[in-house]
């Protein structure tokens, strides 16, 4: 489900059957939430995100029954914190100072609703849709973004901005993943409706199988590399490298 490196680069890799490590390229470690004493909250493993610039650097894991940490002095159970749906199954999570969680039952954020406070978005407070996907951060400025199941992007600077069918130029409300290129333009993966950039000044660029040689409109997850190329996931037409205006 999952992949990140830790700074020892240690590959922690999330399934639907446990957490597993790699250690040095050769050892490999599995951590089951059934074993005695595990303060893992479930086998499956949604999500992970390596905080190096917490004390102690810690690995934040999101399972199907909360939020789960690790670092070098010990494991924690973290379920629910002072967020109730961090209790549930937590999709994406993103460490920018404090911790953000994206469930399906809403977004949770440490601080932002006040010192040592989390603040909850859902469909009660102004969100299109309670099921969050994907939070990624611009790292040229303080930009986040919120993908969702059917509830468009939202943007958060001072504010979350939401862009949704009826209020802008997106073409579907359902985003999977989403990454920021070197020019601050924000790339978006959809389930049907191809690939989005919205760029720096505002406007929309759409990229799908009848204008473009994207060889398919369903795509899952989208990377940025050093020289500021897309990789990207299909939902069933395998790996787009996207490259000199070209998939």
């Amino acid at each position: 489900n999952c992949l990140e490196f830790s700074d020892d680069s240690t590959l922690w890799i999330g399934t639907q059957n446990k957490l597993n490590i790699l250690e040095n390229n050769a050892n490999w470690v599995s951590f089951d939430a059934n074993a005695p004493g595990s303060l893992l909250g479930s086998n499956v493993i949604k999500s992970l995100e390596w905080a190096g610039n917490a004390s102690p650097p810690t690995m934040f894991i999101g399972t199907t029954n909360g939020i789960s940490t690790a670092n070098v002095n010990s494991w924690e159970d973290n379920y629910g914190w002072t967020c109730d749906p961090n209790n549930g199954v937590i999709n994406a999570l993103l460490y920018n100072v404090d911790l953000w969680a994206g469930s399906t039952d809403g977004l949770c954020v440490k601080e932002l609703g006040g010192e040592n406070d989390w603040l909850l978005q859902n469909t009660e407070n102004g969100f299109y849709a309670n099921n969050i996907t994907s939070i990624k951060k611009n790292n040229n400025n303080s930009s986040i973004a919120i993908g969702t199941m059917n509830g468009g992007l939202v943007i958060y600077e001072t504010d979350f901005q939401i862009y949704y069918t009826s209020n802008s130029d997106i073409l579907d409300n359902t985003v999977f993943d989403i990454a920021f290129d070197q020019n601050n333009n924000i790339i978006i993966c959809t389930p049907q409706a191809g690939l989005g950039v919205l760029t720096e000044n505002g406007s929309w660029i759409w990229f799908n199988t009848i204008n473009s040689n994207l060889p398919s409109n369903s795509l899952k997850n989208v990377i940025v590399d050093n020289d500021n190329n897309l990789w990207i996931s299909t939902l069933e037409d395998g790996l787009i490298y996207y490259t000199n205006n070209s998939f």
